[in-house]
């Protein structure tokens, strides 16, 4: 995802991939990262949120239809992600362990971490919930 990507395929990314954040990128490098959190007052104009694969508005009432996301038309036409997104996310490179990783979202009240190589560039994303996991596997 890149900064200048629309706003609802955001949403859409997260909806289909029942993801919480996506990492935005110029050159395969992290420049911002967007949580459902940051969609709040998106949504606080547009509609309630996200419900399952729908858009819910009030208009709609809560009728949900599976075969096709509604996204309000103001979304695709007035916001980008770098609207919305978080800039200069806290990264850990892929060399660290658990605990570090651990410790730095501890201490900077986050749940998830942009993993980057030694040059920066991003190879993947650790949640908490990837680290309850990995504990929980070794007893």
């Amino acid at each position: 995802m890149t900064p200048d990507e629309p706003t609802h395929m955001v949403i859409m990314l997260m909806t289909d991939n029942k993801i919480s954040r996506i990492v935005v990128t110029r050159n395969r490098k992290p420049v911002g990262l967007i949580t459902g959190r940051d969609l709040l007052p998106i949504s606080l104009l547009f509609g309630t949120g996200i419900y399952g694969h729908h858009w819910d508005t009030p208009e709609t009432g809560g009728v949900h239809r599976k075969e096709q996301i509604l996204i309000p038309s103001g979304i695709k036409a007035i916001f980008l992600a770098m609207d919305v997104m978080k800039y200069d996310p806290i990264t850990i490179t892929s060399d660290s362990d658990l605990a570090e990783a651990a410790n730095i979202m501890v201490r900077n009240r986050i749940s998830g971490i942009p993993v980057v190589d030694s040059d920066n560039i991003l190879v993947g994303i650790i949640a908490k919930t990837d680290i309850v996991k990995r504990l929980a596997s070794d007893n």
